[in-house]
């Protein structure tokens, strides 16, 4: 899919709430509570907006592009997060009386609900949310293609698993699921009106 700038102006938008919104800091502040009401729905949307599976040729290698593209970002953010954790622990900054355990630490990179996880690497959930949303697609979209739909067992076992640890985190991200199709759909319209387009002005497509 071509790069479109609009989609761009949109993700650094996205970005700016985000910055505006922890500078501001508290929740009670009416400007803040207006940017809480879209801005992580707006990231969802943006993601469905660019997702297209089919560029990736095969499920394997999509799920190495995606590992190298967000995944080891986002690990290796939540590691420096953790080094962090512990750097403030010990210098005595924490609020709390007592850290989290480094074995909680570093299962909540992987399942960072806040109750089996840990909220160490809490701060980074709506990365760890889009991560999963393109994994549960990407298995879908190649299952279905390949009429395997064996494969499909593994986003039932995450949710499984999820659900076990905490209900929450689904609810959370079946709601960013919501936003992702939406965006999806939006862009499967808008190509479908500029192959329309083309037909009506006798431009051929290849």
């Amino acid at each position: 899919m071509e790069r479109r700038a609009w989609i761009d102006v949109l993700r650094g938008m996205a970005m700016l709430l985000v910055i505006l919104g922890h500078c501001i800091g508290f929740t009670d502040n009416p400007i803040n509570r207006m940017i809480l009401c879209f801005n992580m729905a707006l990231f969802y949307f943006i993601n469905g907006l660019t997702f297209l599976p089919s560029k990736y040729g095969s499920l394997k290698n999509g799920l190495r592009i995606k590992f190298l593209g967000i995944g080891l970002q986002y690990m290796c953010f939540s590691l420096i997060g953790i080094v962090l954790y512990y750097v403030f622990a010990f210098m005595g900054f924490h609020e709390r009386g007592h850290t989290v355990s480094l074995f909680k630490a570093l299962v909540g990179i992987f399942f960072p609900d806040g109750h089996i996880g840990s909220l160490v690497t809490m701060g980074f959930w709506f990365v760890y949310d889009i991560i999963v949303m393109d994994l549960v697609c990407l298995t879908v979209y190649y299952s279905c293609k390949r009429r395997n739909l064996s494969l499909c067992i593994l986003p039932v076992i995450y949710i499984i698993c999820m659900s076990l640890a905490n209900m929450d985190v689904i609810l959370r991200q079946s709601v960013g699921f919501l936003f992702f199709i939406l965006g999806k759909q939006t862009m499967n319209m808008m190509k479908s009106k500029i192959e329309f387009r083309k037909l009506s002005l006798g431009v051929n497509i290849h």
